[in-house]
């Protein structure tokens, strides 16, 4: 990604996480731009995905003339915030993580195809578009007029829900490597009791 880009106040910092989150976290993609394919399959699909459900929203609401009976800026404005702080909450929690989980999230990440540099850039992207989406909701009730900003803000919304989903199936996959990393750990206890078991056992029955 270009210096000067990269330097733009606020937006250059959308772009960069944008950009590390296409790359599934893979750190060269931090200053590099992330390859065409990943750009299809991580970004362009699902805003596409999104474009057209906010479309058949907003079509219809336009067909039943109800428009105006959803405040989408007031949606974004009441939801985001909690969930921005719901979200930093659960990213603070990567940083007490024990390190032989992330090693692990790594082992199997060829299988789950999530590793831990792809999770945290799965969570930090949508944490920088839920705070971006607060602004860009405001400023475009002013600039942009109705119905058209109607159509914006709803978009905003629904692509902020999808991310947050997308953020809490990273918790479930990170919670699903924690309980595997315990189950086997209390497997293997569970062995070594077992077999001190029979080898007092077998000393017993010898004396």
């Amino acid at each position: 990604m270009p210096d000067w880009i990269r330097g733009i106040p606020i937006l250059g910092a959308f772009l960069r996480y944008l950009n590390l989150y296409v790359g599934r976290g893979e750190i060269e993609y931090f200053s590099k731009m992330s390859p065409r394919h990943l750009w299809l399959e991580r970004f362009l699909l699902e805003v596409s995905k999104c474009a057209i459900l906010t479309a058949m929203i907003w079509v219809g609401l336009l067909y039943l003339e109800a428009l105006h009976r959803i405040d989408a800026a007031g949606l974004v404005n009441s939801v985001f915030p909690s969930l921005l702080g719901f979200g930093i909450g659960v990213f603070a929690l990567i940083f007490v993580l024990p390190g032989d989980l992330m090693s692990s999230l790594d082992k199997r990440r060829a299988k789950s195809g999530i590793g831990s540099s792809m999770m945290i850039s799965d969570m930090a992207y949508p944490l920088v578009y839920l705070a971006f989406g607060l602004v860009a909701a405001t400023l475009t009730g002013y600039l942009v007029p109705s119905p058209v900003s109607d159509f914006i803000q709803l978009f905003i919304f629904l692509y902020g829900l999808s991310l947050v989903c997308d953020l809490i199936g990273v918790i479930a996959a990170a919670a699903l490597a924690a309980r595997s990393r315990q189950s086997r750990a209390t497997g293997s206890l569970q062995r070594d009791k077992l077999l001190k078991k029979l080898r007092r056992g077998q000393r017993t029955h010898r004396n």
